[in-house]
């Protein structure tokens, strides 16, 4: 977790729904959440990249490693969280709703795979 001051504005428009002010957002006061990271390993001339993500359903976090997606300990978080360089916040208590697009009456793509255990977590990120 970490404390920003000043968080960046944000509108929507087109066919998202356009947020109202927060009465109770306090800037000096505005909690983050870590929710994924970015590691590379090797060089400036080469190497390789491997994200973490965690779940915000189940709270397990996972590693993005080319086309594997596996769970993670915290013990290898830590080990890893040392070569991060890009990091993702959210802002605690956010209200989603207010950033999505508008899906009303809009039909849902069919998923062609069929995913279990793991591998469907890795999907609902």
């Amino acid at each position: 977790k970490v404390n920003i001051p000043c968080p960046p504005k944000f509108n929507q428009t087109n066919d998202q729904i356009i947020c109202s002010a927060d009465n109770n957002f306090d800037p000096d006061n505005t909690t983050y959440n870590l929710y994924a990271f970015v590691c590379h390993y090797g060089f400036i001339g080469g190497g390789h990249y491997v994200s973490f993500v965690k779940n915000h359903i189940n709270q397990q976090w996972y590693c993005f490693n080319d086309s594997s997606c596996k769970p993670v300990s915290e013990s290898i978080l830590e080990q890893c969280s040392s070569s991060a360089y890009l990091l993702f916040y959210q802002r605690e208590y956010l209200d989603h709703r207010c950033y999505m697009p508008n899906v009303e009456g809009k039909n849902q793509v069919a998923n062609e795979l069929s995913l279990t255990g793991d591998d469907r977590w890795c999907s609902l990120m």
